[in-house]
């Protein structure tokens, strides 16, 4: 308690009743009373939503008021990481984009001032990692920014499966220590070919002679092998990874 003048009051047993501005945070006791030095106190905890604001009010049983200054609740340490879960995808298509997060324990995402390198590992085998939607390189890791929570990178596969995409800040995955690590299924989709031409579709060939290249046009997904499954001609090939003829 104080006087007008700011100075200090020693009135004890005075009823204080703590208030707050919104419905942000809690209080241990709804009201407390001063001591013999004119001081009431009272435990405050704050919201678990970081960025949210609050002022608390102190009102005893005469109506003398006073109000703290704004509280805003900020981010705790980092203590998991997290996934977003992206549509599946098909064979050979589109990479999905992913997002890790690294967040608090109450979920706020959580900036601290060091980088943090993430391990990622997918089961199976066929998935690729990469750090650009298109062309960009491989990798098997990437690092979230120092006073950043996220990072972005790329999954895709050639073969139609269920995959569990892992995201770790140990290499290999660690499950909760240190930060929890992260998981995502998606599923690979193998859509088939359409559209798969050769021009001119059927030409001659003359014995004892080579033919002309003739390279397919394909507008689907993508093969993964070629193979000639009805061998008419002796000695006809076909290049499996190119489909070449």
């Amino acid at each position: 308690m104080a006087d007008a003048n700011n100075n200090a009051v020693s009135t004890s047993g005075k009823a204080v009743t703590w208030s707050k501005s919104d419905a942000n945070g809690s209080f241990a006791s709804a009201t407390t009373q001063t001591n013999a030095s004119g001081i009431a106190t009272v435990v405050f905890t704050a919201h678990t939503v970081a960025n949210t604001s609050t002022t608390i009010t102190a009102t005893d049983n005469t109506s003398l008021t006073g109000t703290s200054p704004t509280i805003t609740t900020v981010a705790g340490s980092a203590s998991k990481l997290t996934l977003s879960t992206p549509a599946d995808i098909n064979a050979g298509g589109t990479r999905a984009a992913y997002t890790v997060t690294r967040q608090d324990q109450f979920n706020n995402n959580a900036s601290p001032n060091s980088a943090q390198t993430v391990y990622l590992t997918a089961n199976g085998s066929g998935g690729t990692f990469y750090d650009a939607l298109t062309n960009g390189n491989v990798i098997t890791n990437l690092s979230i920014s120092a006073n950043q929570s996220s990072a972005t990178f790329y999954f895709m596969s050639n073969t139609a499966a269920s995959y569990t995409v892992t995201a770790s800040d140990a290499s290999p995955a660690d499950g909760a220590t240190g930060l929890a690590d992260a998981t995502d299924v998606i599923v690979v989709t193998d859509v088939g070919l359409s559209n798969f031409l050769y021009s001119p579709s059927s030409y001659t060939i003359t014995y004892g002679t080579s033919g002309t290249t003739n390279t397919p046009t394909i507008t689907s997904a993508s093969p993964v092998s070629y193979a000639i499954t009805s061998q008419a001609i002796s000695g006809l090939q076909i290049n499996s990874s190119s489909s070449v003829s």
